[in-house]
């Protein structure tokens, strides 16, 4: 007899009791080409969820001889016009609205994405739009392989593209989206990721997928280090802060030293971020 799989403890995070509906954006970043796909998810009077898919598409640089925090920043900055571009419907209105910015986690030793995710995350929070008029923004962080994995998706190479989007086509209609492609493709699994997410803070998570609910919510401990390093760390995605870190504009000092004085007196100069 088969021994019984362990079902781990979930912990909820706290519902977001003045939030009734939230824009989903997933971003598939990429410095040839990054794929974006939007939805809104409604609370209505009933009780009962609607989402609604806004726009889905890819955007590149023209010209990819420039240098990659150049192109980074191109990117960052035509994604923070696709989000503004989707508030002109709102008509100003976002006090009941929440912001999730559901993208895909660099590998760590890929320096182009990562040096891409980090520009990303300081342009779209710097200066007055768009960010700033959300009450609640989020930025989440899944994994490529735990995608897969959570996606149902198993082909290689060339094969798993195609996979990709007959995926999306899911969760989307391909008679309104006819020409997805392979990084829009995967753009629209991040914001079903995000959607889910989304779900859960309304207070519907019996809505969400056992394995995706799982994966967000999962409450298990687990010790990672060793030594004086070893710490505690929760599972699941909503309990570590480099998967879901909230965010909200804050003041933060810098020391500064001045070289040509005799003091060892430190300035301080305070920047919101």
């Amino acid at each position: 007899m088969p021994a019984r799989r362990h079902t781990p403890e979930l912990r909820l995070p706290e519902q977001q009791h003045d939030i009734r509906q939230w824009l989903v954006l997933g971003l598939d970043p990429s410095l040839t080409r990054t794929g974006y796909a939007a939805l809104l998810l409604s609370q209505k009077a009933d009780g009962s969820l609607l989402d609604r898919w806004l726009s889905i598409g890819s955007l590149k640089p023209e010209d990819t001889g420039v240098p990659v925090w150049v192109r980074s920043k191109l990117i960052a900055l035509a994604v923070k016009n696709i989000i503004s571009g989707i508030l002109t419907a709102f008509d100003g209105v976002l006090g009941d609205t929440g912001l999730i910015i559901s993208m895909e986690a660099p590998t760590p030793r890929n320096d182009f994405l990562v040096t891409l995710s980090r520009i990303l995350h300081v342009v779209l929070t710097e200066g007055s739009m768009p960010l700033i008029f959300f009450p609640d923004v989020y930025f989440q962080m899944t994994n490529a392989s735990t995608l897969r994995s959570l996606m149902g998706l198993t082909q290689r190479g060339v094969k798993n593209k195609k996979e990709n989007i007959q995926k999306a086509y899911t969760f989307i209609k391909e008679s309104e989206f006819p020409s997805l492609d392979s990084d829009a493709c995967d753009a629209v699994l991040m914001a079903v990721m995000g959607r889910e997410a989304a779900t859960i803070l309304l207070g519907k998570p019996d809505m969400v997928p056992d394995r995706i609910r799982t994966a967000l919510c999962n409450g298990t401990q687990k010790t990672v280090g060793k030594g004086r390093n070893a710490r505690q760390r929760t599972e699941g995605i909503f309990h570590r802060k480099e998967y879901w870190a909230p965010y909200s504009p804050q003041e933060y000092t810098v020391l500064l030293k001045n070289a040509a004085t005799r003091t060892a007196r430190l300035s301080r100069s305070s920047f919101a971020i």
